[in-house]
């Protein structure tokens, strides 16, 4: 699951129905997305719990921001795993998140070139 009707309407109901925000905000995300997701793949294999729960809370904010609650779900768990110190696994889950990430953005990037 990623980018949903339900998300744009929030935004909508949210900015006014400004179509001009509304492709101001998903394009930002289209923008940063990658270097976070490089960000999340540095941070887990130098095992910096620091970076992980930060780069992993903001991630979640804007997944599940866009509808994608799976990919906000992972986001949140390695949030949690990062603030209890249990990193061990780090890699595995930029992985995982990582994957969903790309997706996310191609939906976005779609969505946008349909607008």
């Amino acid at each position: 699951m990623g980018l949903t009707r339900e998300a744009i309407q929030r935004m909508r109901d949210a900015v006014g129905d400004d179509d001009l925000v509304i492709a101001d905000i998903l394009q930002s995300f289209v923008d940063e997305v990658g270097s976070l997701s490089d960000q999340l793949t540095t941070a887990a294999a130098a095992m910096d719990v620091k970076a992980l729960h930060r780069i992993a809370h903001t991630l979640k904010s804007s997944c599940r921001d866009l509808g994608d609650g799976v990919t906000g779900d992972l986001c949140a768990k390695l949030e949690a795993d990062a603030r209890a110190g249990e990193v061990a696994d780090a890699a595995t889950a930029a992985k995982a998140i990582n994957a969903r990430l790309r997706d996310l953005r191609s939906e976005v990037a779609a969505y946008l070139s349909a607008s």
